[in-house]
């Protein structure tokens, strides 16, 4: 055990340490670790509160998500107590856990004191301007190696439908952030027979016919125009304004209270320089300049974003802005806070209260969803097909629980499943387990714990041949916290949520009665959906806690942005 100590000299400046132990009589301020998740939003909120740059701001958030929030929260608890006291104390101290930073909870201490050192400030400079460089050298060694499109081929596709109409912008990948919104767009050209523009997002590691085929592999959307929105020429020409951008980062970088690993540097510094190389190309495309009526007349009225939020992204958007289109981040999953959050002018969720907590932050212009209705119930343990599911996605290479503790989380899980099953006779074989796609990339030894406790459980994998909407004909589904509970509620099933880690106080999953935290509750919940009438009233109450948004769909999309 380390402590963690703000110490104040007679001359009433304020002194930051670590020790083995905490010096006799000082004052101990004792937190929580587990709130540093709990209150997620309101540390890293905090911690990027200097950062005057919105682009900045934004990457910076996305690191302080997944940097140690345990350290940073104890440099806030210990400092807020030192500087709030009524002055008869003059040394503080705090206990960090062992697994925690000590070098990072100093950091946190120090910001929150106002302590700055000339020493790392030369540190910062010297590394961001390192990282600028490799980036740099990266963007072009990746369009040299694999090319970007000419800004002159939208010419003649400009004159025929770009103007007024939509412009689809996707990264070049079958993942869960594309794939909502490329559903959308085939079902979309499949019933209307007409041209339609893609953009290719996200950092090149294709040709541009290959990276098509990467986020299109089964050809859905068949011969779609394609773009990817940057070449040399794009990049060598916004040189100047790359430099200005980047040489805002130095005192972005300096101003938030955590470590910033190289490989984090160089990635958002490269995403600046994409983003800004970009930008010059759509400006390029649409018209001879980023404002005025000659680019306007040029410029579709709408871009639609599968991700967004990235530097990268964001300066792309922010181009099409000047240039008269309207941006809509699509957002494919639960919203967790500033992971989801962008500059767009309007951003569609995937529930209202998804939309809510959106709206909290310093992003969007507008927050909203697809408004829907609640569907009838279509199973409850005395009206499904005699299945039960279980979802487990905390071994996933994002969330916290997994960087912290590798699988036991989804373990656990598994492990109460299996233990309310045996208490109301359901046979384990008849319980069919679906894990998270994050399953494949996963460190191998935490995969194999997970598959052994699904092994001991008895249960039974999900088969690929089933498809996902089958949710609505299993007679009970348990799931982690996830966008499983949205999609179940829509085909009119009452998942119950079983939370086996601290969560974040501000996701919709803390909606009363939604979350199951224990064996107790577990099974009370599936008692409660023994009959569909006790089942309807859970989907009712679970639907009404979060609003669940209907059918992504161009023209509902469209809708839900000019509506809002």
């Amino acid at each position: 055990m380390r402590y963690l100590l703000a110490q104040q000299a007679p001359s009433g400046r304020w002194k930051a340490g670590i020790a083995a132990a905490a010096p006799a009589g000082a004052h101990h301020v004792s937190f929580d670790p587990d709130n540093a998740e709990i209150t997620s939003t309101v540390i890293v909120s905090k911690a990027v509160s200097r950062v005057r740059d919105a682009i900045w701001q934004l990457e910076l958030a996305a690191n302080a998500t997944n940097a140690d929030k345990v350290a940073m929260l104890a440099g806030q608890e210990l400092a807020r107590a030192a500087l709030n006291s009524d002055g008869t104390a003059k040394s503080f101290a705090t206990a960090i856990p062992n697994d925690v930073s000590g070098d990072a909870s100093l950091q946190s201490l120090k910001y929150e004191l106002g302590i700055a050192a000339n020493s790392s400030n030369i540190g910062n400079t010297v590394l961001h301007i390192v990282a600028c460089k490799l980036a740099w050298l990266s963007a072009l060694w990746l369009l040299l190696r694999y090319g970007g499109s000419s800004p002159r081929t939208l010419g003649n596709f400009a004159n025929d439908s770009i103007s007024g109409g939509t412009v689809i912008a996707l990264h070049a990948e079958d993942t869960t952030r594309t794939r909502h919104l490329r559903g959308a767009l085939a079902k979309h050209l499949d019933d209307h027979n007409q041209r339609q523009l893609l953009l290719l997002l996200g950092r090149p590691s294709a040709g541009v016919k290959a990276a098509l085929r990467a986020l299109d592999p089964k050809g859905q959307l068949g011969e779609i125009d394609v773009r990817r929105p940057m070449n040399v020429r794009a990049l060598l020409r916004t040189i100047p304004q790359t430099i200005a951008r980047l040489a805002n980062g130095v005192s972005a970088t300096g101003a938030v209270p955590f470590p910033i690993p190289m490989r984090e540097r160089i990635a958002m510094a490269y995403r600046m320089i994409q983003g800004t190389a970009q930008a010059q190309w759509w400006q390029s495309a649409v018209g001879p300049s980023a404002v005025g009526p000659s680019a306007a007349s040029q410029s579709p009225a709408t871009a639609l974003f599968g991700h967004t939020g990235t530097a990268d992204t964001s300066i792309l958007e922010l181009a099409m802005q000047s240039c008269g289109a309207q941006t809509i981040h699509v957002v494919h999953g639960t919203n967790v806070g500033w992971p989801f959050a962008g500059l767009s002018d309007a951003a569609i969720f995937q529930t209202s209260a998804d939309a809510q907590l959106g709206a909290t932050l310093p992003a969007y212009q507008r927050c909203t969803y697809i408004p829907a209705t609640c569907p009838p119930l279509r199973a409850g343990l005395g009206s499904g097909d005699g299945r039960w599911a279980v979802l487990t996605s905390y071994t996933h290479l994002s969330h916290p629980a997994y960087h912290q503790n590798g699988a036991d989380a989804d373990i656990a899980l598994i492990q109460m499943a299996a233990q309310a099953a045996a208490r109301m006779g359901q046979p384990p074989e008849k319980i069919l387990w679906r894990p998270h796609p994050h399953i494949e990339v996963v460190a191998t030894a935490e995969r194999a714990r997970l598959l052994a406790a699904v092994k001991a459980a008895g249960f039974t994998r999900w088969p690929d041949s089933l498809p996902y909407d089958a949710l609505g004909s299993f007679s009970a589904v348990m799931t982690s916290p996830s966008t499983v509970l949205t999609d179940a509620l829509r085909v009119g099933q009452p998942a119950i949520v079983v939370n086996m880690t601290p969560l974040q106080n501000d996701l919709i999953y803390n909606r009363p009665n939604l979350l199951v935290r224990d064996l107790e509750g577990l099974l009370s919940a599936l008692q409660g959906i023994a009959d569909p009438a006790g089942a309807g009233d859970r989907l009712r109450m679970a639907w009404d806690a979060i609003e669940p948004g209907g059918p992504l769909t161009i023209e509902a999309i469209l809708a839900a942005a000019c509506c809002s």
